[in-house]
């Protein structure tokens, strides 16, 4: 399935072309993730790049922007990874905000566990409330060090 097939078929998504600049503009009927579409089009469209920034506009004008930026230290790694896993997803970028790709107080629970047991950390799963995103996840790690 090409990309901007696969946007379209997204729920929510009426809508969808990449620009000049590389950008997906995304045309919405109600609200919508970014880091599930960008998870869902992984999925439905494995052969296609997905740019890594993405402009969503709703019916009422509005405009949402997002940019993904991929975990490049090891700690991002490690802990996106294990985000990725518990939830249910292709990928997670750095910046992306836990509740925002689907936690709760479980996954927080299983999270903070793999990365205690995985990582040789102690956390707990209020952490990911705290430090929402894996960028601040992995500065406190690395902080804690």
């Amino acid at each position: 399935m090409k990309l901007v097939d696969a946007a379209r078929a997204f729920p929510g998504v009426s809508g969808a072309e990449i620009d000049t600049d590389d950008r997906m503009l995304i045309e919405a009927t109600k609200l919508v993730s970014a880091p599930e579409l960008r998870s869902w089009l992984r999925e439905h469209a494995p052969a296609s790049p997905i740019p890594a920034a993405l402009r969503i506009t709703y019916p009422s004008g509005a405009t949402e922007g997002y940019v993904f930026r991929a975990p490049s230290t090891p700690n991002e790694l490690a802990v996106a990874s294990i985000w990725a896993s518990v939830l249910g997803l292709a990928e997670v970028g750095v910046e992306d905000q836990f509740l925002d790709v689907g936690g709760d107080s479980l996954s927080a629970v299983e999270i903070a566990s793999r990365i205690n047991s995985e990582m040789g950390a102690s956390v707990d799963g209020s952490m990911l409330f705290v430090h929402a995103t894996v960028a601040e996840i992995a500065h406190e790690l690395d902080s804690s060090s």
